[in-house]
């Protein structure tokens, strides 16, 4: 079994909202059964990049949820958001 774990926004959580935070998670863990996902609503909210995740996870990294969103962290259909979408690709 996997173990998939996701950095949230700040409306949403206080444990891990960035790709620093959950790599710390996932060190503190120690398990070859737990990886990464990156939420693009997440990622911009924290300000990183795609470029970041995978610099970081490389094959830990294990699903992209591509969703569109705003400023003000909103997980929003893909094209009813704010977010550069073509940029993410």
């Amino acid at each position: 079994m996997t173990l998939l774990l996701e950095p949230l926004t700040r409306a949403e959580s206080n444990v891990i909202n960035t790709s620093a935070d959950l790599a710390q998670m996932m060190a503190e863990l120690r398990s070859p059964a737990v990886k990464a996902i990156l939420d693009t609503a997440a990622m911009a909210a924290a300000g990183e990049t795609i470029g970041d995740y995978l610099a970081r996870f490389g094959p830990d990294l294990a699903h992209v949820h591509f969703i569109d969103g705003d400023d003000g962290g909103a997980h929003l259909a893909w094209g009813d958001g704010s977010y550069p979408l073509h940029a993410f690709l």
